[in-house]
């Protein structure tokens, strides 16, 4: 909707102005200035400022790298590359919202140009438009199926919404309201047009494979609304009501303050956020709006400034725009200035910062073991020789961080994938997630090539995730991920837990056929709080004073874990040359399951082992001296 309605105002006017012969690009652009910069600069700001004072040290950072794009209108490229298993959740971004906007400034560098260029050759602006749409739309329809976040995130895939704002503003005669005397034809128009618009609010939950289908449906659901024109009673009525059009002037701002008020205060309340929270976001979001459209806004855009005033201002509000970005970017290469107040505690714990988790393959298999990795395996070694294969997924990735950090010295070949069993015959997925982009199988069959073609290892580690395959479910601030295990065409299977039985029982019986020894290493106590909050209180949090207690009791641990734990069990017993290496030994006395020792946090986030915890499991399964 967006798209269509920016791609219609800003082609009218330039169309129009170029007709008068009074269009000029410093003018325009010097109005399109004026126009975004004062309001988003403001937000900038107000958002570094909340997060020098109320976010730690990683946080900020990637705060800072987004305040840096946001300045720079590429957010959208920006947060393309960081989606991924490790990727914050799009809750919590503050500045996630100004991929939109990026992606309206890339139009606006584009579009002029490209307009200005068909008059002066004298091509159809009509067809020139309708060119540029059809191939964006093609480009969308074809990432969609290779890409679904590129087909979200690229300027070439989202062209089409803006284009066809702009077919409305070039070709007015298409206008249905011109079509019947009577009008009855624009009115069913509009109406078609608004029930169009509904359709993506009952479309969540499907394919995402298919979400072509409400994005047309809304991008043309708006184009009717606007080819109707004003006289329809849906514009009479609805659009042109005083609180409608109160919310219209003030939209702009109201659309950059409404996402970092709910995503700072998500964050800070430790990723969950009560209705009285959000229900004070929203206003506080609406006041700062009308704030910044009285104060800000309306005066710099005041029209008695002479033409050189206005150019003088978009010059400063230029200037004012790159100081911003910079300030952004110096965060970012600084780590979110540790040092501050906010982060003291977090500072004299230096595993709360993420380890170099082996997150992507890096090169290191196919110059040292000549193993080239399949699509989305994550490949690492430390050696030509290794003796160990670690098979898994993110777990898997975060116990190598105690021998990537060489604090352990055996030499291993980590083979996985995020959020990905490694079986054979099954996947794994999250309802966000498209098969097609996830290669489970493929891990599965490369362990066993990889077996066959290096006769150095001997021993394979199995690490895995546990419950969260079985259930679904994650604990405490992940709650109901809606992890699935389906047949690798998609389809379900009659039961989680006995696919999850029955795909490990096939993978450690081919593991065992090859010689070595397996080894399943049970999955790690699950924390299911930022264990950076049990050593310092969130600052600026309304709830969450104080730091909580991020000891886990040993009868919650098994709880949490039964389910999988009976399925582990059934698998040892079912093959019994398979060596099952428990982990809640390692971290758990009779009575209390530790996130700590004296020095370090054995978690870098709710799940995931930090190098200290890392180096300690793999201690014991070494059976090394372990440091208490």
């Amino acid at each position: 909707m967006f798209f269509v309605i920016s791609g219609f105002l800003i082609t009218r006017l330039i169309s129009q102005g170029m007709a008068e012969g009074s269009f000029s690009f410093a003018d325009f652009y010097a109005r399109r200035i004026r126009r975004i910069f004062p309001a988003l600069i403001l937000v900038l700001l107000a958002c570094f400022g909340f997060g020098w004072v109320g976010l730690f040290a990683s946080e900020l950072e990637a705060l800072g790298r987004h305040i840096a794009a946001g300045a720079g209108f590429v957010s959208n490229f920006v947060l393309w590359s960081e989606v991924g298993y490790f990727d914050a959740a799009a809750e919590t971004k503050p500045l996630l919202h100004l991929w939109s906007l990026a992606l309206e400034e890339q139009f606006y560098l584009a579009w002029p140009p490209l307009l200005w260029l068909a008059v002066r050759v004298r091509i159809n602006l009509t067809i020139a438009n309708g060119v540029v749409a059809a191939t964006s739309l093609a480009i969308c329809a074809l990432l969609v199926m290779l890409d679904s976040v590129g087909a979200f995130y690229s300027p070439l895939a989202r062209m089409w919404e803006l284009q066809l704002g702009a077919a409305l503003a070039l070709t007015p005669a298409m206008a249905l309201t011109d079509m019947h005397p009577h009008r009855l034809r624009s009115e069913a128009a509009a109406m078609a047009g608004l029930a169009l618009i509904a359709v993506p609010l009952l479309w969540a939950g499907h394919d995402s494979s298919m979400q072509i289908v409400p994005t047309l449906a809304a991008a043309i659901g708006t184009a009717l609304i606007l080819a109707t024109g004003p006289e329809t009673r849906l514009h009479r009525m609805l659009l042109s009501h005083r609180a409608m059009v109160g919310i219209g002037l003030v939209s702009y701002p109201l659309y950059l303050w409404h996402w970092p008020m709910l995503a700072l205060a998500r964050i800070v309340e430790g990723g969950t956020i009560t209705p009285a929270i959000a229900g004070a976001a929203v206003s506080a979001s609406l006041v700062c709006a009308v704030i910044t459209f009285t104060l800000v806004e309306r005066p710099i855009r005041s029209p008695r400034h002479s033409t050189a005033q206005r150019r003088c201002i978009a010059l400063t509000l230029v200037a004012v725009m790159i100081g911003v970005g910079m300030g952004g970017w110096l965060t970012g290469e600084h780590h979110g200035w540790p040092d501050r107040l906010a982060n003291a505690a977090i500072a004299r714990n230096q595993a709360f910062e993420r380890p170099g988790l082996a997150r992507t393959s890096d090169g290191s298999c196919a110059r040292l073991a000549m193993h080239m990795p399949a699509t989305n395996e994550v490949c690492v070694t430390n050696s030509a020789n290794p003796e160990v294969l670690l098979l898994g997924d993110s777990h898997a990735m975060a116990l190598y961080a105690g021998i990537q950090s060489g604090r352990i010295t055996q030499p291993t070949l980590l083979l996985g994938a995020h959020g990905c069993l490694p079986f054979e015959h099954y996947s794994s997925i999250e309802p966000h997630e498209r098969l097609a982009e996830k290669n489970c199988p493929g891990v599965a069959r490369a362990a066993l090539a990889t077996l066959e073609k290096l006769p150095s290892i001997h021993t394979v580690w199995l690490v895995t995730r546990g419950s969260l395959y079985v259930t679904g479910r994650g604990y405490g601030i992940e709650g109901n991920i809606g992890m699935r295990i389906v047949r690798p065409d998609g389809s379900a299977v009659p039961s989680a837990a006995q696919a999850f039985l029955d795909g490990y029982t096939e993978l450690v019986a081919r593991l065992l056929a090859t010689g070595k020894k397996v080894v399943f290493i049970t999955d790690v106590p699950e924390l299911g709080a930022d264990p950076r909050l049990c050593v310092a209180a969130r600052p600026l949090s309304i709830t969450s004073r104080a730091a909580p207690e991020c000891n886990l009791p040993r009868a919650t641990v098994e709880a949490r874990q039964q389910s999988y734990r009976v399925l582990v069990d059934t698998l040892a017993r079912a093959q019994p040359a398979l060596q099952v290496f428990d982990s809640l030994a390692t971290f758990c006395d009779a009575t209390t399951c530790r996130a700590f020792n004296a020095r370090e946090s054995y978690y870098w986030d709710d799940d995931h082992l930090s190098v200290a915890g890392s180096t300690k499991l793999l201690r014991a399964i070494l059976g090394e001296p372990t440091i208490p």
